[in-house]
């Protein structure tokens, strides 16, 4: 009976406190320990988040140059200048156009038509919006590899079938638009494309190489035109 009544004794001395959570009105039960010293405590992280993590930021509000709003920037974003609230913004401002995706990319302005395209991050090197562009703006010249047998048959089917073809030795090998594909010979007219097959194009068993075949398609599909080959 006697431990019991000192342990009874020891708990009415030991009296704590309530009092309300810092973040919200909960009310919490405070030990004495915890009232001498002044100890602080929360009900949950998000309460604790909300005191303690705002008393520790440096920043300050500042007002973005595009739209407006105001917003809430770091001490680092301080210094290395930050002029807006949002990426979509930011793009703007350099460009004066809208993002057109989700944080994948950005609008650049091409170097030889001046039109804006969107360019992915891991393409952010890009300079200009399509092939011709490049030609143009770079000057680069094709070389023409090609066979004098072949400009032979290319003006004799001509003849024979009222052709005129434009070819390697009669004002270049014509370039199909948007790609870096050159015909061995184009007749812009009557829209035919004439392609002369030597023994590299085609496999041991005879059949046209999978590359052709497809650079094929992709021809007829931007030129609709009519395709011909001849196998020399």
């Amino acid at each position: 009976m006697k431990k019991q009544e000192k342990n009874i004794d020891k708990g009415n001395k030991r009296k704590g406190e309530y009092r309300k959570c810092r973040g919200c009105d909960k009310e919490l039960y405070y030990r004495p320990f915890e009232v001498q010293k002044g100890i602080t405590r929360f009900c949950s992280h998000s309460c604790k988040a909300k005191v303690v993590v705002n008393k520790r930021k440096t920043g300050k509000m500042l007002t973005c140059l595009n739209c407006n709003n105001s917003f809430y920037a770091q001490y680092k974003e301080i210094q290395n200048n930050r002029k807006s609230c949002s990426p979509k913004c930011a793009n703007e401002l350099k460009i004066g156009l809208p993002l057109l995706s989700k944080r994948t990319g950005y609008n650049k302005v091409c170097k030889t038509c001046q039109k804006t395209f969107y360019v992915a991050l891991w393409n952010q090197h890009q300079k200009y919006c399509s092939v011709d562009c490049y030609v143009s703006s770079e000057g680069i010249r094709y070389k023409a590899n090609y066979n004098p047998d072949s400009i032979k048959i290319i003006e004799s089917y001509g003849q024979l079938y009222g052709y005129c073809f434009k070819h390697a030795l009669n004002g270049g090998e014509f370039r199909v638009p948007g790609t870096y594909y050159h015909v061995d010979a184009y007749d812009e007219k009557e829209n035919v494309v004439l392609e002369i097959d030597e023994n590299h194009h085609f496999l041991s068993d005879g059949t046209l190489k999978l590359y052709d075949i497809k650079r094929q398609f992709k021809i007829q599909e931007i030129l609709k035109c009519k395709f011909i080959r001849i196998k020399i």
